[in-house]
Formats: structure tokens, C-alpha cells, sequence
């Protein structure tokens, strides 16, 4: 008999129902690890996350079957705000696993983002597995390894002149200052002071900040031997940052996105390996929009080669046609009615303008091949 359901946005009254849920599905046990505790930013006291997500739900009985978050994230670039959404929480109740409810559910948070104007959506999961829903993981990081012993060589005596210490709640002062550097950032999270703390902790991460001479010097953000991000108050901190850190692993892991450059560059001497990488699921509905903010950060850190390029997108969200252009190395993207120099559909469009490796770029010309791929990122503090 078919199984009848309803699927519908929640309301704060089934947060902890759809906590037992959430929990049950990935193997939580409530108390030890349990949601609240792995992202207090989302499901901490007073969360509105259920109001965030939605259910799949008998039609009979109201019980929860399914659900997807999806988180309103609003980024700057550039100067220029960036609406987005963090899809999280995908989970289907192991009892009623291939019944399509995944799909329902998913289907229900594209038709809310289509509706509220996203610019794109980022996720974390397996990249088959999302390619059905037009995810692809993109996006360009350089992972910096770096041991206490290839510090040492650098620095005999791992000698710094900063102080480093865990950040508190309480720390009122280091958070205001977090706040402000934060918000001078190119390529940035919108981050709330009210949620701050809980941000820089999720993910079960640990906030360090350091001072020089009581001054603030920066921020870094640890979890486990890794990295996930480091903020200097001034570039020639970055040594003494790393030489404070190599204290905490024999082995440290950094990630860096490219448009941190600078701060990659001032830690590789310290360096015993550096790879590139991609670590998050992106799916982009304004190409043009994106394009264009992400040629402007490039264009900030690298020299872009003149040229131009018409490219139709047959998008998630309805088709673009667009002439993108570098003049006197300037980025200019915009509408055309020109004849496209190549045709890409939506997953194409994703590995052509955001994939690190991609033959796609190999039918186009020299020049705009060098502008791809373009630096998508999601500092691991902002992710769902």
C-alpha cells in the first residue's frame, strides 16, 4: 500500500523531535555527540533551526520521516552581498530509506530557495550523490603541511613574540575584535556578534586568539591537527602564528583558500607539503553574479590576460547567456545576445568555471582558459 505523506516547512514546537531525528540518523547518540553539541551556532539554545528545514511527514500521524535543512547564509564579496543557503541535516529515518522522501525534501528547499532570490547553495556529501540535485564539489584550497620539526629548522627554538590562548564566551573583548577584522575580510561570512562564539566553535573546533603585547594579533580556528582558518591582524604575524600552533601537533594542517594567498605564501617557507584541493558541494543560480564578484577577487591577487568569451549556461535556475570580457585587466561580465564561443549545462557550467581539473576548458582559447577555475569557499566555521 503506498505510504502517504505531506511535506512541509517546521515549526519551533518539533525541534526536539527533529533533533531525536537528525541524531538517530547519523548515528548519534544524544549525549556525547548529538547535533546541539557538534553545531551549537544552528541548534543551541533558543535555535530556530526547525523553522530552517523541511519535513517529510506521515499524513496521518504528523511523525517525521525526512527532512533537509536549509540554513539562510549571506556572504560579502567584494563588497557586494551574496545570498546564499547551507543545505544540512539530510536525513531519512533508516525505516523508510528509498521512498523518495530525500527527493521530496530536497525538492521542497530548491523551490524556497528559487522564491527567496539565492545566489547559490553549498553542502557537504558525497559528490555522486549530490550531482543529482546539481551539486558539484568545486572550489580551490591550498592544504600547507606543517610539522614541528620543519618549524623548528626555520626557528631553532620555536621562539615567538606572541601569546596564544584559547578564546572564551566570555572573552568580550577578543570577540569585538574578531568581529571588526572579520568584517574587512574580501571574501567573507556574515557573522553576527550574538553567534560569534558559537561559529568559531562549531564543528567541535577551538578558537585560539593571539596578542602581542596585549594587543590582538589574530585569530586561528583548530580542529584536531587542522587548521580550518587563520586570521592575521597583519601579514608579518602569520611566522609567529604557526610557530605558536606547531606547539599544539607534531603535525599541523592548514587550509588556505587562494584568495588568502598572501597568507599562504608567508607560511611556506615553514612548509613540508602543499596540495590543492576541493572540499565543498556548490551549486550556483546567478552565474553572472558569481562570475563576476569572483573575477574581481581574482583579478585583486593574480594579473588577468585581456580577452573575452560568450558562454550560454543552461542553469538549475533557467538559462544565462553571457559575455565575459578582461580589458586592460579589468573583469566585466554581463547579458549578451552574442553567438556563445560554447554551450554548457548546468554541471558542465560548474566544472568549468569552478573545477580545479576539467577538459571542458580545453575547447576554448588560451586566454580565458587562464581565468578559471575561480576560487568558491566556505571558511569551515560558516558551513552546515
Amino acid at each position: 500500500m503506498e505510504e502517504k505523506y505531506i511535506v512541509e516547512k517546521g515549526t519551533s514546537d518539533i525541534f526536539d523531535e527533529y533533533i531525536d531525528l537528525i541524531n538517530y540518523s547519523f548515528g548519534f547518540n544524544g549525549r556525547d555527540s548529538s547535533f546541539p553539541k557538534l553545531l551549537p551556532k544552528l541548534f543551541g539554545k533558543g535555535s530556530s533551526a526547525s523553522e530552517h528545514t523541511h519535513f517529510v511527514k506521515d499524513a496521518d500521524s504528523g511523525k517525521l520521516l525526512a527532512c533537509v535543512g536549509s540554513f539562510p547564509i549571506d556572504f560579502n564579496i567584494c563588497g557586494e552581498k551574496v545570498k546564499a543557503f547551507g543545505i544540512g541535516n539530510v536525513a531519512v529515518h533508516p525505516r523508510y530509506r528509498g521512498k523518495g522522501y530525500m527527493k521530496a525534501a530536497m525538492a521542497a528547499a530548491f523551490n524556497e530557495m528559487r522564491e527567496e532570490g539565492a545566489d547559490m547553495a553549498l553542502l557537504s556529501g558525497r559528490r555522486h550523490r549530490y550531482n543529482y540535485f546539481g551539486f558539484e564539489k568545486c572550489g580551490t584550497d591550498s592544504v600547507y603541511t606543517l610539522t614541528k620539526k620543519t618549524v623548528s629548522y626555520v626557528n631553532p627554538d620555536l621562539h615567538t613574540d606572541l601569546q596564544m590562548k584559547i578564546i572564551s564566551k566570555e572573552d568580550s573583548d577578543t570577540l569585538d575584535a574578531i568581529l571588526a577584522l572579520q568584517n574587512t575580510r574580501n571574501y567573507r561570512a556574515e557573522r553576527s556578534r550574538e553567534k560569534l562564539y558559537d561559529i568559531l566553535v562549531s564543528w567541535e573546533a577551538t578558537p585560539y586568539a593571539f596578542y602581542k603585547q596585549n594587543e590582538f594579533a589574530g585569530w586561528a580556528v583548530v580542529k584536531g591537527n587542522t587548521v580550518t582558518e587563520l586570521v592575521p591582524a597583519d601579514i608579518d604575524f602569520v611566522p609567529d602564528m604557526v610557530t605558536a600552533l606547531s606547539t599544539l601537533n607534531f603535525e599541523m594542517r592548514y587550509l588556505i583558500p587562494e584568495f588568502e594567498r598572501p597568507v599562504g605564501d608567508a607560511m611556506l617557507k615553514y612548509a613540508e607539503t602543499v596540495y590543492t584541493g576541493a572540499d565543498l558541494c556548490f551549486s550556483i543560480f546567478n552565474y553572472e553574479k558569481m562570475i563576476s564578484l569572483l573575477l574581481k577577487l581574482k583579478a585583486a591577487e593574480t594579473d588577468l590576460i585581456d580577452g573575452q568569451i560568450a558562454v550560454k549556461i543552461n542553469g538549475f535556475f533557467g538559462e544565462e547567456s553571457l559575455l565575459i570580457s578582461v580589458k586592460s585587466g579589468v573583469p566585466d561580465v554581463r547579458k549578451t545576445d552574442n553567438k556563445p564561443d560554447i554551450t554548457l549545462e548546468h554541471l558542465e557550467a560548474m566544472q568549468f568555471f569552478f573545477f580545479e581539473k576539467t577538459p571542458l576548458r580545453n575547447s576554448v582559447p588560451t586566454t580565458p582558459r587562464s581565468w578559471f577555475p575561480l576560487c568558491i569557499y566556505v571558511h569551515s566555521p560558516d558551513n552546515v
